[in-house]
């Protein structure tokens, strides 16, 4: 397992499977998925860290420098991103404060980011904020 991701419904494992990556559903008492939430991923994933879920989407944080956030749907299609402007080129964390309200982790400039997907993603009005937390090596 690579990351993990929660709702009030289930656990999301990020994995490995024969098709490459995968995410499979845990009920909270344990028992297994009968299939795969995503089987796979669509091409450009690259190397994922961490997931989230958020509105049946599955955020990805990825060594995509371009777009080091990803969001696929059940079908491993990509459906949106955070372009590596908004963060500096690098995530290793995402987790979901709210519907809209997402944190990803830069482990290269030790930042956190605060970023609310209903303002539009950019660096103008409604873009990220970068939260006073940071993180050390223990």
């Amino acid at each position: 397992m690579t990351g993990l991701g929660s709702d009030a419904t289930k656990l999301y494992a990020l994995g490995t499977s024969t098709y490459g990556y995968s995410v499979e559903t845990y009920t909270w008492t344990g028992t297994v998925g009968s299939t795969p939430y995503v089987n796979s991923f669509s091409s450009g994933l690259g190397t994922p860290y961490d997931i989230d879920i958020s509105g049946g989407v599955i955020w990805a944080a990825c060594d995509g420098i371009d777009s080091p956030v990803k969001a696929y749907s059940t079908a491993g299609v990509l459906v949106d991103m955070i372009p590596g402007s908004v963060v500096e080129n690098a995530a290793r964390g995402v987790a979901f404060e709210s519907d809209n309200i997402v944190w990803v982790s830069n482990p290269e400039t030790d930042k956190i980011y605060r970023i609310d997907l209903s303002l539009g993603i950019g660096e103008e009005e409604g873009g990220p904020v970068v939260s006073s937390l940071h993180a050390s090596e223990n």
